[in-house]
């Protein structure tokens, strides 16, 4: 006798290819907006993590949905459980309070309704209850689903309203704030980046201060546009950038959290450095063609050849993108200015190290 085989496995694909259309679907999303490496790990081994998570979040979820025809809803909700998790995971130190505040509600809900279905079927067990029991983790998990899907969704409209996730509580310097904005009036700030006890332990509200002072001191020393500090996810060698149509230094989160205080304080530096290249840019442009070969526009000239043409650091060819003038000019000055403000910061402080 034959055995068809044909419908169990047309079963197996009808139930299978949801998962694998929502899943590339919000893979694509997740890794453009808001995917982050797991704390301390690589991107491969981050990568690796979250599709542990999201695999077993669906078939948890298919397991959970054994006594109910596979809805269209079912795989995104049990699919958005994955992501979503990882998501907890690797922002809770970046916005604890939209997470907490969001997980605690979504937990009370899950609770009341519980306590709920307990009492309404107080009386009903135990006929059906392998059923009614499925039913109620099925709804149990869509409110899972729900919360989780609320803290990645303002996560996403923050990074896309703003290309940032985090930004500091003290604003750009404004030109009549000029005599507040100095290394000795700022002093005590500037040595979170020195002392390494304070840094580890300061919050990322704090070091993302730090850095927009910093910033402002600069801004204000060379008489430029508001600089604009702010903390997001960037590529995995990317430790900061810098936007000059938003005047915005984006520092890596990574690096922010993770990296010693010295070298968040050099990439500081560094982008704001490029900020003043590029005003020299600006200066150069305007000024008659018959003075433009003036020694002091040398670097001026050099800069906007290599800005209209800029290699990045996410180019292969990573020695170009190392050994044009900009980046040599600003990482000469950070490394310089680093070294002075570690010294300064010890000699008038004396405890730092």
């Amino acid at each position: 006798m034959k055995i068809n085989r044909k419908p169990e496995l047309l079963k197996i694909i009808n139930t299978l290819f949801p998962y694998l259309y929502w899943g590339f679907l919000l893979w694509y999303v997740y890794r453009n907006i808001l995917f982050r490496c797991f704390p301390t790990l690589l991107l491969k081994e981050s990568r690796i993590i979250l599709l542990c998570m999201i695999v077993s979040s669906s078939i948890i979820g298919l397991f959970i949905d054994r006594f109910k025809n596979t809805s269209g809803l079912s795989p995104s909700v049990n699919l958005i459980i994955g992501f979503g998790l990882y998501t907890v995971v690797t922002y809770i130190s970046i916005r604890p309070p939209l997470i907490v505040i969001t997980l605690i509600v979504t937990v009370l809900i899950m609770f009341a309704y519980s306590v709920r279905f307990i009492l309404q079927g107080r009386n009903k067990w135990p006929n059906k209850s392998n059923r009614r029991l499925f039913r109620a983790v099925r709804d149990v998990k869509t409110i899972l689903s729900l919360g989780l899907g609320v803290i990645m969704l303002v996560l996403g409209i923050t990074v896309l309203a703003g290309g940032y996730l985090f930004r500091p509580t003290i604003s750009a310097a404004k030109a009549e704030d000029a005599s507040e904005w100095t290394i000795d009036n700022k002093i005590m700030t500037l040595s979170l980046f020195f002392d390494d006890e304070q840094w580890d332990a300061a919050s990322l509200e704090e070091k993302l201060d730090a850095c927009q002072t910093l910033a402002n001191i600069y801004q204000v020393r060379w008489g430029i546009n508001e600089l604009n500090v702010v903390a997001s996810n960037t590529s995995e060698n990317l430790l900061g950038g810098y936007k000059d149509g938003e005047h915005m230094i984006i520092l890596g989160m990574d690096h922010l959290l993770y990296d010693p205080g010295p070298d968040v304080c050099n990439t500081v530096i560094h982008e704001a450095y490029h900020a003043f290249e590029r005003r020299m840019v600006d200066v150069y442009n305007e000024v008659d063609d018959d003075l433009k070969d003036m020694y002091i526009f040398e670097d001026a000239a050099i800069y906007k050849q290599e800005f209209e043409h800029y290699i990045s650091s996410d180019s292969k060819d990573h020695s170009a993108y190392y050994d044009q003038q900009c980046e040599k000019a600003a990482r000469a000055y950070a490394q310089a200015e680093v070294y002075l403000l570690h010294q300064h910061v010890v000699e008038n402080l004396g405890y730092v190290t």
